[in-house]
């Protein structure tokens, strides 16, 4: 094995599991957005239980928490992967 690895493995393979963590959280961010945006955008369900979670993703409190996921999401998503790390430091020993 090389020096390099014995040497700095810990710390290479932390960055790269984190990289990957914070990357899915992206994906899964970006995804979840775009779903929502155009499927509220191209349907209006009459009745029913579509047309209940339809108004509700309309709704005034999750126009908020939308506007504050497309101002601060690029920042907040990839930091939410930190926090249980972070959570289970600060913990009992």
């Amino acid at each position: 094995m090389p020096q390099w690895w014995d040497d700095q493995g810990f710390v290479i393979t932390f960055v790269v599991l984190l990289l990957v963590a914070m990357g899915r959280g992206q994906v899964t961010y970006w995804i979840a957005r775009t779903v929502t945006e155009r499927t509220l955008s191209r349907t209006a369900p009459a009745e029913g239980w579509q047309a209940s979670v339809h108004d509700w993703l309309q709704g005034d409190g999750l126009a908020r928490g939308r506007r504050s996921l497309q101002k601060w999401g690029l920042v907040v998503v990839p930091l939410c992967t930190l926090s249980p790390s972070v959570s289970v430091r600060a913990g009992p020993q």
